[in-house]
């Protein structure tokens, strides 16, 4: 064989291996995980640092590994060429074009990849030096094509602020999966990571507290009469109006009455007043990561929710923010609250409840599955089980539990009974004439005779016992 031929094939195989290099380079560097970069710190693995530093200049690599593929590629292209000639004569030319493709497809981009995103780690600590080394060989020339690129895009999409390596949240939220099912993160720090983003697409209108459940007190009362209000609701704040409740005067706190002459303070309704701070206000469509930065800068952690015509329609507090990311806060007044307002139970063993009780604390208080997705309290899902206002007295039996309805208010449930049923009206109550109470396919609630008083549902089945 010619020598000048040798030389030819030996140039492209090594041009080849170069091509190799340079795409098992750029798929090793980028497919490296943060928990495999955590294994390589703890390891105290001499490259870490300088593939972190590549890898923090990803456009700076890319650029990098693009120019020298496209050289080498090219390069062995032409050398190609030269040895189909010398062989085959310039008429059989396209014999190069049959030959090249499948040799760098398979030679220089499908087989170095493959085995680089297999054997990443180690790839990774036997190219960076040299992909570095040749980063800083042809920086003059990688700067050029950044500016000349740069110029196009400019004329095709208009100058654009950089934004450096831009993060996005479906990036974040990918890394977080993989970051649980590698053990880098539990399912709780998952959740919270999860719970931030939703939080950031979240209203006021999505978190208030509603306004049915806001204790207010009225300034036209006797002092007196607004002491003993606060003492039977026990709340740490409420909203003090005048004439109609969309006309506040101010926020009374609790704690502002601690070491207040209350004797004095019945005799001089102007020193109730003075007692009163500021009222907050903000609009149901305000971000509530603004409000969660409003609160810090102004120190704030109570606001009133108003709708567009200036109407209070609920309440936002610092611990509801919070609560959206970590969940229920508990809290020396939440269990006071629970104890003495919303659960009392009675002599004969039922419970009179609030229903203004968040359906999730009623569930584990009464180890129940009563679910819904479309309601957060207990009166929202009696509602939907009755699936109409009921009567006071009217009952319904779900998850083993009787509800009976003692107090309506502004058409809205606001105390029921409940008593749990023995298991053989348990067992019956699939045969009871009823509805799905839950709007969840998988829920385990069936109603029994609803719309009717307790008595009438009690005699029913005792009369299908009979039977």
């Amino acid at each position: 064989m010619d020598p000048a031929l040798w030389i030819e094939l030996i140039i492209f195989v090594i041009l080849l291996g170069f091509s190799g290099f340079f795409s098992s380079t750029e798929t090793s560097l980028f497919s490296l995980s943060s928990f495999q970069l955590d294994q390589m710190r703890a390891a105290k693995n001499p490259r870490i640092e300088l593939i972190e530093r590549l890898r923090s200049e990803p456009r700076r690599l890319i650029v990098t590994i693009l120019i020298g593929n496209e050289f080498v590629n090219v390069s062995a292209s032409v050398i190609s060429a030269a040895m189909v000639i010398h062989l085959f004569g310039a008429e059989n030319e396209m014999i190069n074009l049959l030959v090249m493709v499948p040799i760098l497809l398979l030679f220089g981009e499908i087989t170095p990849k493959v085995l680089a995103i297999r054997n990443n780690v180690a790839f990774a600590n036997f190219e960076c030096r040299p992909i570095a080394l040749v980063a800083s060989l042809i920086t003059p020339l990688r700067e050029v094509i950044r500016y000349i690129a740069d110029f196009f895009i400019t004329l095709i999409v208009g100058k654009q602020r950089s934004q450096g390596n831009l993060v996005t949240e479906d990036m974040i939220r990918t890394l977080v999966h993989d970051a649980v099912g590698e053990g880098a993160l539990d399912s709780q720090e998952a959740q919270y990571i999860e719970k931030i983003f939703d939080f950031g697409n979240k209203t006021l209108r999505d978190l208030m507290r509603p306004r049915s459940d806001i204790q207010f007190l009225s300034a036209d009362l006797p002092v007196a009469e607004l002491l003993a209000q606060i003492k039977a609701t026990r709340q740490s704040r409420y909203p003090v109006y005048k004439g109609r409740r969309d006309a506040i005067l101010g926020i009374l706190y609790a704690r502002d009455l601690l070491g207040v002459d209350l004797a004095r303070l019945e005799r001089d309704p102007q020193g109730f007043r003075k007692l009163l701070r500021q009222p907050h206000f903000f609009p149901e469509s305000k971000p509530a990561v603004e409000l969660f930065h409003t609160f810090r800068q102004r120190k704030l952690s109570f606001a009133l929710v108003v709708d567009e015509y200036g109407g209070v329609t609920g309440l936002v507090t610092m611990e509801d923010l919070l609560e959206c990311v970590f969940g229920e806060i508990a809290s020396p007044s939440d269990s006071d609250v629970m104890s003495s307002h919303l659960v009392s139970e009675l002599a004969d063993g039922r419970r009179l409840i609030d229903t203004s009780m968040a359906l999730d604390d009623f569930n584990q208080q009464f180890a129940v599955k009563i679910e819904s997705e479309e309601v957060e309290t207990l009166s929202g899902a009696l509602l939907e089980a009755f699936g109409e206002l009921p009567v006071s007295g009217a009952a319904i039996d779900l998850c083993g539990l009787r509800f009976t309805v003692e107090a309506i208010e502004h058409n809205r449930i606001t105390q029921v009974l409940v008593e749990r049923l023995p298991a053989v009206i348990e067992g019956l109550a699939s045969d009871e004439v009823g509805a799905q109470v839950s709007s969840t396919a998988d829920s385990e609630a069936t109603v029994v005779p609803a719309n009717v008083p307790t008595d009438a549902a009690t005699q029913n089945v005792e009369k299908r016992e009979g039977l």
